[in-house]
């Protein structure tokens, strides 16, 4: 059940460096019956193609890029047509640019497959892409009423942390101790004089 219904793709891909792109999208079809597993070459290059790497099925994984890489993850997950894809953390190892990419082309399979897609994912724009999305915070889920505001929301905290940063920089700047005047410099005693006067005025 697992192998024909279920398809994973994981954070740190998990494909094996000494097969090719084609060798590694097989895997799973070595475990499909007999005519699967006969066209298992054949299909694993239909799929590459399908994730736009028709061209690189005989390319080794360190001659790949991240985002490659995820590519043939993809493909392996799909080859066999699951049911449900499982994508754990899909962008976490991947540039933003990247990162959308690769959801844009998860999101597009999925829907070719008529295969449902869940995703988990800290990064609040790849949720907020979703058409369903839920948190789970205090050991509970909680179903989020409108995804696409997971975005706004994220930015809003992000530039809360920078302002108060900023609104640190600059007490630390005010609380710095004034240096103490040099020992028998007459302008130096003059000018702290004043300020000494007006507090006791004050």
């Amino acid at each position: 059940m697992r192998g024909e219904d279920f398809g994973f793709v994981f954070q740190q891909f998990n494909i094996f460096s000494a097969r090719t792109a084609a060798e590694n999208v097989e895997v799973p079809l070595l475990y499909a019956p007999g005519p699967q597993l006969l066209r298992r070459r054949s299909i694993a290059v239909d799929m590459l193609e399908r994730v736009g790497l028709g061209e690189r099925a005989d390319s080794y994984p360190g001659e790949m890029s991240g985002g490659e890489q995820q590519r043939i993850a993809i493909a392996r997950a799909l080859v066999r047509r699951p049911r449900v894809i499982l994508a754990d953390e899909p962008t976490g190892a991947l540039d933003p640019d990247t990162g959308r990419v690769v959801m844009a082309l998860l999101e597009e399979v999925a829907r070719e497959s008529n295969a449902a897609l869940i995703v988990i994912t800290h990064d609040m724009a790849v949720a907020a892409r979703a058409q369903r999305a839920y948190e789970l915070y205090d050991g509970t889920l909680h179903e989020v009423e409108d995804p696409a505001a997971l975005t706004r929301r994220a930015e809003a905290g992000h530039g809360g942390d920078e302002a108060g940063a900023e609104q640190v920089g600059s007490e630390s700047a005010v609380a710095e101790p004034p240096r103490p005047p040099a020992e028998g410099d007459p302008e130096a005693e003059q000018a702290s004089s004043p300020a000494m006067s007006e507090e006791g005025e004050q």
